[in-house]
Order: structure tokens, then C-alpha cells, then sequence
């Protein structure tokens, strides 16, 4: 289950207890993974957030994937920075790659934006841009 994937130690444990492991095994296991180095969430999370701004994703959603899977907020927060200046994100250059490559605009533009976790204002102002072509 380690070697598949880059797992968080939640998401982990949430595995490893669903497959019916001992929890005071898990526990261990977890623990000793991590002082081998094997699972690190700083790493999992720059890695994910990497990944999930490659694909046209928001913060907002970026975020929102890695406490899903399990990332504490603040971790998650700094991955998600380093991802951003690692990978030069510009998020309103993301959001108008994203409607380029899927051609819509108007409502439909708004509702995809929105979707992928693109905030408030940049879904503004994009979709006043396609108003204001269109």
C-alpha cells in the first residue's frame, strides 16, 4: 500500500484500518514508516498539490483534495506554496488556459471555474472578459 502510492498518514491509516489491521499496529507501523522517511506529508502534499495545479485546478480545490486526503491545514497550505512557486502558478493564467482549452464561456465558463476551485474573483473577471468579447 506504501510502495503504490504517496499516501498521507491519514489516508494511510484510513486504509490499512479499512483492509482490518490492529489500530495499535497501524499506530506503530505508521510511526516507524515515517522515521524511515517513507511516509512524509510535507511530501505527499507538494507532490498532490503539484499534480492537481498541472491539471487546471484552483487553491481553493487544491486544498480542499489534500485535507481530504487527510494533510493538515497548515501543511497543506504551505505545500500548496511551495507547489505554486515551484511550478511559477499564476492562477488567473491557469483559469484562462482552463476555458481555452475548453471552449466555453458565459455561465458555463463561471460553473467550470467555480468547479475547479478558481475564486470569486477571478471567475469575475473572466467571465466579464467573455462579455465584454462576446
Amino acid at each position: 500500500m506504501v510502495a503504490a502510492t504517496s499516501k498521507s498518514r491519514a489516508g494511510l491509516e484510513r486504509g490499512l484500518l479499512a483492509k482490518g489491521f490492529d489500530p495499535a499496529e497501524v499506530t506503530q507501523a505508521i510511526e516507524r514508516l515515517g522515521v524511515l522517511g517513507y511516509v512524509n506529508d510535507e511530501r505527499h502534499a507538494q507532490a498532490r498539490a503539484l499534480a492537481l495545479l498541472a491539471q487546471g485546478r484552483g487553491r481553493a480545490d487544491v486544498l480542499r483534495r489534500l485535507e481530504v486526503d487527510g494533510v493538515p491545514a497548515a501543511v497543506a497550505q504551505s505545500a500548496l506554496s511551495a507547489a505554486e512557486l515551484e511550478a511559477g502558478y499564476d492562477e488567473l493564467g491557469a483559469a484562462r488556459a482552463l476555458l481555452a482549452r475548453r471552449r466555453v464561456s458565459g455561465l458555463k465558463a463561471a460553473r467550470l471555474l467555480a468547479s475547479r476551485g478558481f475564486s470569486e474573483d477571478i471567475v469575475r473577471k473572466l467571465c466579464r472578459l467573455d462579455e465584454e468579447m462576446g
